[in-house]
């Protein structure tokens, strides 16, 4: 393997090559080179050792007041690109070993150190040469911890003890990946990742964790989830209005379609809008920022608004394991419509008599403390006495009292019925006979 050396100024160190094929040669004995030196080594290869060393093993040095464009201290380079063997590692720059075994020793392959000038410096510096088509897992630099017990070891390890600078900095200027990271969990603030990425803080501040910006105008910052890749979803920040949303600077969550999702909308500075809930790109159902609530509409007036003026027939529905019943407005009243197919009822028979049943309801007056507003109704522990079906206690510790069943007040008015229409028959047979008595005594 044919290795060639080149340098600057240097290259005091080098005049002692030509030297390597014949014998050993002690360093002491090096001198000055004049011109480029070059050696055929073969398969042979060269050791030094050091023994209690505490500065430098060996310096390389470059003097001259400025290098051109490209230069280079040490330049390690291996032309053998014919590699074929199967399973064999190529070092094509240099191999370090710092050997291992040591106490209380901070050990290092590679050590770099870059003082601090006008442009980038670097203390470690990886590139792939653009003038080479790359094969795929190319690294600039590559960093392998092949220890396969419990102790924590790192393939890289950056730190960084300035508070303007990065352990670690990426940067893709073509548009592709930044950083990709395979094979393993991910732990920001952890050095302990459960999963495969996990973002761990300890401060009872309010910042937050994770920060995404999209500084063009108009874009979204936010986050894309795919699953089993190709449903996917965005949890985005809008800057202006997005497809079916309302206001501006809102925090969607929305399918791949743009058609689905929530949105929290924000209508300006300091000024928060309403939630909304969108399906198929209409706003379904929305909650504004006094805590209304409206499905149907985007404008609730009440506490709970359903429908708008654009639905018709029924807007809400109950139901339970019994049945449900259905809520239709119309104009001066509310249509409500319960099941009551024979299908769904056993132990079918007349009901008795309802009459009796709402006699003993004691009927009031009275002002509601918390309003001061007359009304009329009945007193729970009242009816209680009578009545304890229709009385429950609610979890707030207040009686509440069931509204009559209307086909009780049915049952009732047909009962009047009756005893009217036996009246009225009565009253008919009277008048009949008082008539005819007038008729016998001349009247």
């Amino acid at each position: 393997m044919k290795k060639t050396c080149s340098a600057l100024a240097f290259v005091t160190a080098l005049a002692f090559i030509p030297a390597f094929a014949e014998a050993s040669t002690a360093i002491s004995t090096l001198g000055s080179a004049t011109a480029t030196n070059s050696f055929d080594n073969g398969a042979y290869y060269q050791s030094w050792s050091w023994s209690g060393l505490t500065t430098y093993g060996l310096d390389l040095e470059s003097s001259s007041g400025v290098e051109t464009n490209g230069a280079t201290i040490l330049y390690v380079h291996n032309s053998n690109n014919s590699q074929t063997n199967s399973g064999v590692t190529t070092y094509s720059g240099l191999f370090w070993n710092n050997g291992g075994g040591g106490t209380n020793t901070t050990l290092i392959g590679v050590s770099g150190v870059a003082v601090y000038g006008t442009k980038h410096n670097y203390g470690v510096y990886g590139e792939l040469s653009p003038s080479v088509a790359p094969n795929a897992g190319d690294a600039g630099v590559w960093g392998d911890a092949p220890n396969t017990t419990s102790v924590a070891d790192y393939g890289v390890l950056g730190t960084n003890a300035n508070s303007a600078g990065y352990a670690g900095y990426f940067n893709n200027t073509n548009g592709g990946y930044a950083a990709a990271f395979m094979g393993g969990n991910v732990g920001v603030g952890t050095a302990t990742p459960a999963l495969p990425l996990t973002v761990y803080a300890n401060s009872s501040s309010a910042t937050p964790w994770i920060f995404s910006e999209n500084v063009a105008a108009g874009g979204y910052a936010g986050f894309l989830l795919q699953n089993n890749g190709s449903s996917y979803g965005y949890i985005t920040l809008s800057g202006s209005t997005a497809t079916g949303f309302a206001g501006v600077n809102g925090l969607q969550l929305w399918n791949q379609y743009g058609d689905n999702g929530i949105n929290l909308t924000s209508t300006g500075a300091g000024a928060a809008g309403p939630i909304q809930f969108l399906t198929s790109g209409v706003t379904q159902m929305t909650i504004s920022t006094a805590g209304s609530v409206g499905i149907g509409n985007t404008s609730p007036a009440y506490l709970l608004h359903v429908g708008s003026s654009s639905a018709s027939g029924a807007v809400a529905e109950f139901q339970n394991s019994a049945g449900d019943c259905t809520f239709t407005p119309s104009s001066g009243t509310l249509g409500i419509s319960c099941a009551s197919d024979v299908r769904l009822k056993r132990d079918i028979e007349d009901s008795a008599s309802a009459l009796t049943w709402l006699s003993d309801m004691r009927v009031r007056d009275y002002t509601i403390k918390s309003t001061g507003t007359r009304q009329t109704g009945v007193i729970a522990q009242e009816i209680q006495t009578g009545h304890p079906d229709m009385v429950h206690l609610g979890p707030n510790g207040l009686y509440t009292v069931d509204e009559p069943n209307p086909w009780k007040l049915v049952k009732t008015i047909q009962e009047l019925h009756g005893i009217i229409t036996e009246q009225q028959a009565r009253l008919t047979a009277d008048e009949a006979t008082i008539a005819a008595m007038k008729t016998k005594l001349g009247m």
